[in-house]
């Protein structure tokens, strides 16, 4: 049914000249409510295996577009795009959750770093729709490839620290 309602979404989405993946992601948050009702807990965790399965696909296909020579023009873009985005996104994301919500540190902490993320699969669906390619489609690729290690990384960083302060 996901997969039906992507494609057909999807083939919208172009006959309005958009991208297919906006008709994609429109279709998932209109079902994505609903469709997570029809699932238990237990059918959310048998989708594990394939959710890890696509992770790793997006990763293999966004890692696969690197190409590090042509990154060294853009280094100094790629640095401040990182360091930004590490530092500004999670200290807005935690202080808005602190300031208005009853959540508790830890949890504002884990909520901050999951939004650093950028979305690879959307970029790369984009970039390859397109056909897209220049200076601009391998600094953006590298951006998001580096931007999402960084946010295993400080993830990782915050469940340890949440982890501590759950379980002293």
């Amino acid at each position: 049914v996901i997969l039906v309602a992507g494609t057909i979404s999807g083939a919208i989405a172009r006959r309005f000249h958009l991208p297919s993946v906006t008709g994609q992601i429109l279709a998932g948050v209109l079902m994505g409510a609903s469709v997570f009702r029809i699932l238990d807990v237990e059918g959310l965790h048998k989708l594990d295996a394939l959710v890890k399965f696509a992770l790793g696909l997006m990763a293999v296909a966004v890692g696969s577009h690197l190409n590090f020579r042509r990154l060294r023009a853009a280094r100094k873009r790629l640095l401040w795009l990182l360091v930004l985005e590490a530092t500004l996104t999670p200290l807005l994301v935690y202080f808005g959750v602190i300031a208005f919500s009853q959540t508790n540190w830890y949890t504002a902490i884990l909520l901050a770093t999951i939004a650093i993320s950028t979305a690879p699969a959307t970029v790369l669906a984009l970039v390859k729709e397109t056909g897209s390619r220049g200076s601009f489609v391998t600094t953006l690729l590298a951006g998001v490839a580096l931007n999402n290690l960084l946010c295993i990384i400080l993830f990782e960083i915050a469940r340890t620290i949440a982890r501590t302060a759950i379980h002293p």
